[in-house]
């Protein structure tokens, strides 16, 4: 009861449902929107929010990756298509060549 007294507005948290004053808590921005929890709840929140925004941001990195390695690909079969024909023309050139200079 003493701890009561010395709080101005003591409030339970929504969240972990230990009391505290008001004044201390934390909005919520994710569990109890437009609410005030308490500040340990209120750094838990922070913490995730924060845990679930880095793993967005690597997502979106690896996903970018992914695509990068998907246009690599492509690139690498265009590039051994083009040595391919390359090859096959150089080839061909070369047998011309050998016909011109036997005759």
């Amino acid at each position: 009861m003493e701890a009561f007294k010395e709080m101005e507005m003591h409030t339970p948290c929504q969240k972990c449902g230990e009391w505290f004053d008001l004044n201390d808590g934390k909005a919520s921005e994710k569990w109890f929107i437009q609410t005030i929890i308490c500040s340990d709840c209120g750094e838990k929140e922070r913490i995730i929010i924060e845990l679930e925004s880095d793993i967005e941001d690597y997502q979106d990195e690896l996903e970018e990756a992914q695509d990068d390695i998907v246009s690599a690909e492509e690139s690498i079969l265009s590039a051994n298509q083009t040595i391919k024909d390359n090859t096959d023309k150089i080839n061909e050139l070369k047998e011309q060549l050998k016909l011109l200079e036997d005759e």
